[in-house]
């Protein structure tokens, strides 16, 4: 299902907003050029690549009843949640600078929702601290990241009223780590960094057996073939260790 065909992946649907939080309104791409592009390679990126762009909601302290959060790196007091219809023009490699470049635009954690006509509904989030470097102290920069396709998280996971909301960092830790594991982790001792570091491990994996099984079967002698399929029992196992050490028993994945 994609968000025109109905409203299961609006981003006030996933994370299960109060009517009152949920007030979208349009960013001009001016505004969002001016906020989030420091070169004209990226003005020019925002331009070709960005349909539309609309603040779905604001999370506050007072609106969803969850703390603010500060501390040497952080001043969170609120989350914006964005959406972003991406256009026919927009490659791969167009849409992860994109990303790059909204979460690192502002000085807190950003929720971002993207409509791509290649890639369908995506979610995607970053672990950030605010750049020191910067005199105004209004943009971030990015530790750790993960883009995932709302198709592949559980339907109901990422309510705000599931996740850990001791304070307005730790659930937006908490939405990360929920995402990253496909709405099922492993463990609830998991954090979201060890969740993302799974992640990548398991993506590094499946890109590396699919190579080893393309070139098996491209092989002509018998020998190559044998070593090239033990490569790949070997891989499936390591997927399976580590799959086993983000998903819980139960998840589709």
């Amino acid at each position: 299902m994609s968000s025109s065909d109905g409203f299961g992946f609006e981003p006030h649907v996933v994370l299960g907003l109060p009517a009152a939080v949920h007030q979208p309104g349009r960013i001009p791409k001016k505004a969002l050029i001016e906020q989030a592009a420091s070169q004209p390679t990226d003005a020019a990126l925002i331009t070709r690549t960005i349909a539309s762009t609309s603040v779905e909601a604001v999370l506050r302290a007072e609106n969803v009843k969850v703390p603010s959060y500060a501390d040497d790196q952080r001043r969170i007091h609120d989350i914006a949640v964005f959406r972003v219809v991406l256009s026919e023009a927009a490659s791969s490699g167009d849409m992860t600078r994109l990303v790059e470049l909204l979460h690192r635009s502002m000085p807190r954690p950003l929720i971002l929702f993207l409509t791509s006509p290649r890639d369908g509904e995506l979610l995607s989030l970053a672990l950030t601290h605010i750049n020191l470097g910067d005199p105004d102290r209004a943009a971030s920069v990015i530790d750790r990241s993960v883009v995932v396709p709302l198709t592949s998280i559980i339907p109901g996971a990422l309510r705000l009223d599931k996740l850990n909301r001791s304070d307005l960092w730790t659930l937006y830790r908490d939405l990360i780590r929920v995402a990253a594991a496909n709405g099922h982790p492993a463990s609830a001792s998991l954090s979201a960094e060890e969740v993302l570091e799974l992640r990548g491990q398991l993506a590094f994996l499946e890109s590396e057996l699919a190579v080893v099984t393309r070139n098996a079967k491209r092989e002509k002698s018998q020998a190559g073939r044998i070593s090239l399929n033990t490569r790949a029992r070997n891989l499936r196992q390591q997927i399976e260790t580590v799959a086993g050490s983000l998903y819980s028993p139960a998840a589709p994945h």
